[in-house]
């Protein structure tokens, strides 16, 4: 059984996702929803929580954080910037800065990797979202 005191606890629960909060950094809302269903998922992993099938409940939760920590961890463009840090160089020409690559394949690894990284970010982020959509009634059963 959960501790009647439990929600007196809110600002050290809270504290670490709020703190932070900017109102124009729209990651903060991914980060408050990966917090509030980790609460969720600690609350459905108890061993006396009896509410419908906990277990495809916390599954489903494991699964939707960590997609919503991809997001907020950012890594997507990783790749992309191995390789434009492997291939491409600043130069400035008559005040204007430009890009430069060693080679046509260089530029071409470049361009598909950014492409591929913001494909993966979108994936995540329909996913994410999708996931939510999908199930979020049934975490709150």
């Amino acid at each position: 059984m959960r501790n009647p005191d439990y929600n007196k606890n809110w600002k050290k629960r809270w504290k670490d996702v709020v703190k932070n909060d900017q109102d124009y950094d729209e990651i903060n809302l991914v980060k408050i929803i990966v917090r509030k269903l980790e609460l969720m998922k600690e609350y459905f992993s108890e061993d006396d929580c009896n509410i419908g099938d906990t277990k495809d409940v916390v599954v489903g939760l494991t699964y939707t954080i960590a997609l919503g920590r991809r997001l907020i961890e950012n890594r997507f463009s990783d790749k992309a910037h191995e390789a434009f840090e492997k291939h491409a160089t600043y130069i400035r020409e008559n005040g204007v800065m430009r890009i430069v690559f060693d080679t046509q394949d260089g530029e071409e690894e470049c361009h598909r990797e950014s492409k591929l990284a913001e494909e993966e970010r979108i994936k995540t982020e329909h996913e994410f979202w999708d996931t939510i959509k999908k199930n979020w009634r049934s975490w709150w059963d």
